[in-house]
């Protein structure tokens, strides 16, 4: 017997001396620096219990910008599924091969919802898809997600997720937040791709709705999709949506550098008596995805002013898309 408790007491000794397995990277996809160590750091001080940054679960909010923070936004996705149905719907419509915007978007075709504002883009959107019930619709944009592909990436649209972005939605997660996705673009294009795509339901998308008008029929109650007057979900009122449709101001904040619709999201995440965290995406990566900038630089200026983390695509992430190799950046 004491054979056997003198070898167990070695045994356990020899144990203890062995050095620990370091944690599993959260965000395997970023690359050591300051800006991920101030997402980490950030995320572990307001999920402490006892410590003196910590929030609770309930106001644990983290809302990001779809396009360009989630997936490229060069070509607009929502634009190239509006341009199969305007091509599949031009003969119902001969109007359209004079009237403005539609004669636009059939000459020019991807490229006119790259170069146009907002406004105009869904105004294409709602009059092509005017008359289908929000089911039929949806069941359109999964239909088209799941056979499209990125004409520069050389891959579906549903790979086109920013592998960081996912791990940093998921680690969020882990730790009690909740994450919303809000769009300047129309939210039931996003809504229908949300869960699949980044594990957030379609009831934490937020953006531009495009009127709807209820339809009966056969005893129940359809909503069918209609033209008409909608309010952009952009710049301001990116920040008005957040506050309609969550009720509180989020912890977290992700945004890009492009247009400055982004800057009074990030902005309203600013408050004086709790944390919070605000990350501007920069596109600057022309190898592996697109380069791009604001002419007035007013995303960036608002960066430097409120102490926002610039997120470099090309120096902060190790790869962009889950189908690359782990790399750091060329000189």
């Amino acid at each position: 017997m004491l054979e056997f408790r003198s070898l167990t007491i070695a045994l356990l000794a020899s144990l203890l001396l062995l050095p620990l397995a370091a944690p599993a990277d959260p965000l395997p996809s970023w690359r050591d620096g300051a800006n991920k160590t101030a997402v980490l750091e950030f995320i572990g001080e307001v999920t402490a219990p006892g410590g003196r940054r910590y929030v609770r679960p309930a106001e644990r909010i983290a809302v990001f910008t779809h396009e360009g923070v989630l997936l490229p936004e060069q070509p607009q996705v929502q634009g190239l599924f509006t341009l199969q149905r305007l091509r599949a719907q031009r003969e119902r419509h001969p109007e359209w091969e004079t009237l403005m915007p539609f004669r636009g978007a059939l000459a020019l075709n991807g490229k006119f919802f790259l170069e146009s504002d907002e406004r105009t883009a869904l105004t294409v959107i709602a009059a092509t898809h005017s008359g289908l019930t929000q089911q039929e619709y949806r069941r359109e944009v999964r239909e088209f997600w799941g056979r499209a592909r990125h004409p520069q990436l050389n891959a579906g649209w549903s790979r086109t997720g920013y592998q960081p972005m996912q791990e940093l939605l998921a680690l969020l997660r882990m730790q009690g937040f909740r994450t919303f996705i809000i769009t300047a673009g129309d939210v039931d294009f996003v809504r229908a791709i949300a869960e699949d795509m980044y594990s957030v339901p379609p009831e934490q998308v937020i953006g531009t709705g495009i009127p709807l008008r209820p339809a009966g029929g056969n005893g129940r109650l359809d909503m069918r999709r209609t033209p008409g007057e909608f309010t952009l979900v952009d710049g301001a009122e990116k920040a008005l949506a957040v506050e309609r449709h969550i009720g509180r101001r989020p912890l977290l904040a992700a945004g890009r550098v492009r247009n400055g619709g982004d800057i009074d999201l990030l902005r309203y995440t600013q408050d004086p008596t709790r944390p919070a965290l605000q990350l501007l995406i920069v596109h600057d990566d022309w190898e592996r995805e697109f380069a791009y900038h604001e002419e007035d630089r007013a995303s960036l200026t608002a960066a430097e002013a409120g102490g926002w983390r610039v997120i470099s695509m090309r120096w902060d992430w190790r790869r962009i898309f889950a189908f690359e190799e782990l790399a750091e950046p060329a000189g």
